[in-house]
């Protein structure tokens, strides 16, 4: 995979979008389609990587702001902040424990 497609599938899993969706804002059609999904599900590939980078990088920037929000009192960025890293907890105790996602 080239790296302009790299960089796009990292951009759209800022976006938190399925890889379905991925795969049609790609044009993906037929055999190419469904070796990108299999790519997807394989969490050792390239692809699956550059996808959780990009997931990572899109939570990232929105705790970012919901912090700096929450420092000039805005109390609704603090309630939706500390949610967020309750939910968060609860997916990484979930994956640990019972090993889903």
């Amino acid at each position: 995979m080239d790296a302009t497609t790299l960089n796009k599938i990292r951009n759209f899993g800022a976006l938190n979008y399925a890889p379905e969706r991925i795969a049609d804002l790609l044009g993906c059609v037929g055999e190419e389609r469904r070796k990108l999904l299999l790519d997807f599900a394989d969490e050792q590939s390239n692809i699956a990587t550059t996808y959780r980078q990009g997931q990572g990088i899109g939570k990232y920037n929105i705790d970012a702001q919901l912090a700096k929000d929450a420092e000039k009192g805005n109390t609704e960025s603090v309630s939706l902040l500390q949610e967020r890293r309750k939910a968060e907890t609860i997916e990484i105790l979930k994956k640990e424990l019972f090993g889903i996602v």
